[in-house]
């Protein structure tokens, strides 16, 4: 016997079968007996989806899966536009400053929104290192560094 349940938000067949512990044959039964049988300490319970109905919730959650990257994705790229526009707006400043081409004003000490800026752990830095990387997370750091205050 099945009934159906939500499983991943979306209706499936679920199939319900009890036993007497000890006993090898399993009997198909409703989700009103096998709700009984799990509460009989002599009895043993178990529910089931066809495999059929597997692929099309793994299909759905792969699916979910694959936009929260998206929006990960997006939301990362947007950081980092965000960091190389502040970058460039504190470079054009020190530029005005009068600070070389290519170089920016940064604070001694870093901060520690810098630091978060950064994919060091504290330790090391996570992963295999990519000077490509490197390069992304500096600006990250750069746009994270307070601005000098003008006139000082």
């Amino acid at each position: 016997m099945s009934d159906k349940e939500k499983v991943s938000g979306e209706e499936v067949e679920v199939f319900y079968e009890c036993r007497e512990i000890g006993e090898g044959d399993w009997t198909p039964c409703d989700l009103r007996r096998y709700t009984y049988c799990q509460k009989q300490p002599e009895m043993d319970t178990r529910a089931f989806v066809p495999l059929y109905q597997h692929t099309r919730i793994v299909d759905q959650l792969r699916a979910e899966v694959e936009r929260k990257q998206r929006e990960i994705d997006l939301l990362w790229s947007d950081r980092r536009k965000d960091a190389a526009l502040i970058a460039e707006l504190r470079a054009q400043l020190a530029q005005q400053q009068g600070v070389l081409d290519g170089f920016v004003l940064v604070p001694v000490e870093p901060t520690l929104e810098m630091a978060n800026a950064s994919v060091y752990n504290g330790t090391d830095y996570t992963g295999s290192f990519d000077f490509d990387d490197f390069k992304k997370d500096w600006t990250d750091i750069l746009a994270a560094a307070p601005a000098p205050e003008l006139g000082k």
